[in-house]
């Protein structure tokens, strides 16, 4: 049985702090359209110390999907769309991607 395998999407942020309110308000938005595509399992982590890498990286967020068409879709959704770019004028950095689990 050939079956997808379980799908994360991570995304790597780092906020406007003089805007965090919207942040807030726009991450909530996000989180509802990706629940709307079968989301499950959301990890949202703050950075408490870094090691390596992009010091600047504030929050992480580690969401489930069935598969990469969910996501697909959620981005593609009205829903998505009606936020227009917000992630360009709320984030210094709004990094994402996708990654299968294993």
């Amino acid at each position: 049985m050939n079956q997808d395998p379980k799908t994360a999407l991570v995304i790597n942020a780092i906020p406007h702090m003089d805007k965090f309110e919207k942040v807030t308000e726009y991450f909530s938005s996000l989180y509802s359209i990706f629940q709307n595509h079968g989301a499950t399992n959301t990890l949202k982590l703050r950075t408490s110390e870094q090691i390596f890498g992009d010091a600047d990286i504030m929050a992480t967020a580690v969401i489930e999907f069935p598969n990469k068409k969910a996501i697909e879709d959620a981005f593609s959704s009205d829903e998505f769309t009606s936020l227009g770019n917000a992630h360009e004028t709320l984030y210094k950095i709004f990094d994402v991607r996708i990654c299968d689990l294993h």
